[in-house]
């Protein structure tokens, strides 16, 4: 029996929590156009491989696990070379008829919103693999991490 192989797609590296560098154990990486799916080891440490017939799949993938924001990346190529597109989307948090102040000496100018990343978005390549860095999926640690961006006596919510 013979077996014909037309791609081969992979990805390999390690998954770590943004706030800790600490590694996320059980995190999953989905090949989403193949629905193929890997867990992460107690290191944070996958590898994913597929193969198949016909034409390759689009090389985007999911890294995903409870608690945290989901990453989603698109590896690809040009004549110029590698492609990489990392999937970006922003989530509103209402202060609840709160206001933000960004300076509290003038009080006609203030936030009731404030905009958040949906999703983790640092990774880095280090040779043929890839970190990812995941973000906490708690809007509480967004405000507190927002509100110590702005840390001075001049920006209040009330």
């Amino acid at each position: 029996m013979f077996y014909s192989c037309d791609w081969s797609i992979g990805l390999q590296g390690r998954v770590l929590s943004n706030e800790n560098g600490e590694p996320i154990e059980y995190a999953h990486v989905t090949l989403l156009s193949k629905d193929i799916t890997v867990l992460t080891d107690s290191l944070g440490f996958f590898y994913l491989r597929a193969t198949g017939g016909g034409k390759l799949p689009k090389a985007i993938y999911k890294i995903s696990k409870d608690g945290y924001k989901d990453f989603v990346i698109e590896f690809g190529s040009t004549n110029s070379g590698r492609v990489t597109i990392v999937k970006t989307e922003e989530k509103n948090y209402d202060l609840g008829g709160k206001f933000f102040y960004p300076d509290s000496t003038n009080l006609s100018s203030y936030l009731t919103v404030i905009t958040f990343k949906k999703f983790s978005q640092d990774y880095a390549m280090r040779g043929d693999s890839v970190i990812f860095y995941m973000d906490i999926d708690n809007m509480e640690v967004d405000l507190a991490n927002f509100l110590k961006r702005w840390n001075n006596d001049r920006h209040v919510i009330k």
